[in-house]
C-alpha cells in the first residue's frame, strides 16, 4: 500500500517582496534625479543684484539651501526639492518665495522649474524603466504550505 502527497511549489513573490524592489527601484532613480535638480537650482540661482540690502548682510544664503529628500506619502513616495532659507530682513516667511529678477513680475523659482520641465520626461523614463525592471526579477522559489501560512494542496490517497 502506498500513499501519493502532492507538493505544490509556486514562484509567485510575496506581495511585500514585491513592493519592497519597485519601490527601491523607484526611490534609487529618484534620489538621482533630486541630487540633479538640486545642482540645477544651484547653478541658475545666481547673479542676483542685492539693491537695498546692506553689504553686512551675508549673500548667497539661500543659494546653499536647496535640499531634495524622498519622502513616504499617501500616494507612495514623492521627491521634494526645498529651500528652507528665512527672508534676510529677520521675517520669518521664506525668501526663495518672493525673490524675482529685477524687472520680471514673475518669482524666479517659477522660472526655473518652468526651464526644467524638459528634464521630467527623462525622469519619468528611467523611474518606468526602474520600476519595470524591479517588477520582473526573478524571484527565489518558495514551499507553499501550511507552515509558510499559505493553502495546502493534498491528492488522494492511492492503494495499491
Amino acid at each position: 500500500m502506498s500513499i501519493y502527497d502532492i507538493e505544490v511549489t509556486t514562484t509567485i513573490p510575496a506581495p511585500h517582496e514585491a513592493h519592497k524592489r519597485v519601490n527601491d527601484g523607484a526611490r534609487r532613480v529618484m534620489r538621482e534625479y533630486g541630487k540633479l535638480l538640486v545642482q540645477d537650482w544651484k547653478n541658475r540661482w545666481v547673479g542676483w543684484k542685492y539693491e537695498g540690502r546692506a553689504r553686512k548682510w551675508p549673500r548667497n544664503v539661500s543659494r546653499k539651501e536647496w535640499r531634495s529628500k524622498v519622502i513616504p506619502s499617501d500616494r507612495g513616495i514623492e521627491l521634494q526639492v526645498t529651500n528652507q532659507a528665512r527672508d534676510f530682513r529677520g521675517k520669518n516667511h521664506s525668501y526663495v518665495e518672493v525673490v524675482h529678477r529685477a524687472g520680471a513680475d514673475t518669482h524666479e523659482w517659477i522660472v526655473i522649474r518652468g526651464q526644467q520641465k524638459g528634464m521630467d520626461d527623462d525622469f519619468r523614463k528611467r523611474l518606468t524603466d526602474a520600476v519595470l525592471a524591479a517588477a520582473f526579477v526573478p524571484t527565489k522559489r518558495r514551499r507553499v504550505g501550511p507552515s509558510s501560512g499559505g493553502a495546502s494542496v493534498t491528492g488522494p490517497t492511492v492503494v495499491l
